[in-house]
């Protein structure tokens, strides 16, 4: 066997090692980069916070629809005194949180007017849960209209609801900005002190500016039937107008209908030739099978007409 001169051998060792170390291992990403990137993403998915008097966008898809809390109240009493034609709620259904805002949409791009939704509550825990309505709450009799009132782009309104939210809320969440629990009780702290006698006053001397009924809420379906403040379920021209009744009018007249509708031509008869209920005296039947409406006389109008064209309430229940 010959062998491998010695310099030829160290020159092969030589070559064989830096052929080992030819292949470098990337550098491994610090913990302080990891640390970095993550931070930096974390805080690009957090919701911004804002306070009361602070101006949000809440639209989406690119629309611009600004909002301002204006006032807030935790727990306490309806500021305006309560009705008597729904069931109150209690504080079992969650805690009673005011709310005063102004919105003022600039761009919608597939209407041309829109409306605030209700807040979301943000738990102790981190979840995020729909809050309810205190429905007992009477209306603003100061200027401000229902939270989800409708409002064309380029105008402002002022708005008020009162919700049950749960009691262990952290915040309230309005599309990504929320105002946290704290900044909503600093505006109750605000507030001077008012005796029931004082907000009595307050609430009678604004009430003989409203004697006339005014539409509380749109109901569902046709456009036109409203609840009133009164209690009664009638035809407005704002909610006709707001749920898109002239598209309505003008879908029914390519179909061939009636011109007018149901608008202004009533529901059709049944065939026992009984006048068909409208859409809003069943959902005021309903409210009241369901409970969440007790005025005896709305109640047994509404049950009257629908009884009158269902006696076996096969139709409507």
């Amino acid at each position: 066997m010959k062998r491998i001169p010695a310099i030829l051998a160290t020159s092969l060792l030589a070559i064989g090692l830096t052929g080992c170390n030819a292949t470098e291992e990337p550098a491994p990403t610090t913990t302080e980069e990891t640390t970095t990137t993550e931070s930096t993403t974390t805080a690009q998915a957090q919701p911004s916070t804002f306070k009361i008097g602070d101006t949000i966008n809440i639209g989406h898809d690119g629309d611009i629809v600004n909002l301002t809390i204006t006032d807030a109240q935790i727990g306490g009493e309806c500021r305006y005194g309560t009705v008597d034609y729904v069931s109150p709620t209690t504080d079992a259904d969650g805690q009673l949180v005011q709310l005063w805002g102004e919105v003022a949409p600039e761009h919608v791009t597939n209407n041309t007017w829109t409306v605030a939704e209700d807040p979301e509550a943000i738990t102790a825990d981190g979840f995020t849960e729909a809050v309810g309505e205190a429905w007992e709450c009477d209306l603003s009799p100061d200027g401000h209209k229902d939270w989800t009132e409708g409002v064309d782009v380029g105008e402002k309104i002022r708005v008020y609801s009162a919700y049950r939210v749960p009691a262990d809320f952290v915040a309230l969440k309005f599309g990504n900005s929320r105002i946290e629990h704290e900044a909503l009780e600093a505006a109750n702290t605000s507030q001077p002190a008012t005796t029931t006698a004082t907000k009595a006053a307050e609430v009678a001397s604004t009430s003989a500016a409203a004697q006339e009924p005014y539409a509380v809420r749109c109901l569902e379906g046709t456009p036109g039937p409203a609840e009133w403040s009164d209690g009664s379920i009638a035809h407005s021209e704002d909610c006709f107008q707001q749920l898109g009744g002239p598209e309505y009018l003008e879908a029914e007249r390519q179909a061939g209908l009636v011109p007018g509708g149901a608008a202004v031509n009533g529901y059709g008869y049944a065939e026992n030739g009984a006048r068909n209920p409208s859409s809003g005296e069943v959902q005021a039947y309903h409210g009241c099978q369901d409970g969440y409406i007790d005025d005896p006389e709305l109640c047994a109008a509404a049950e009257s007409v629908v009884r009158a064209a269902d006696p076996n309430g096969e139709i409507y229940g």
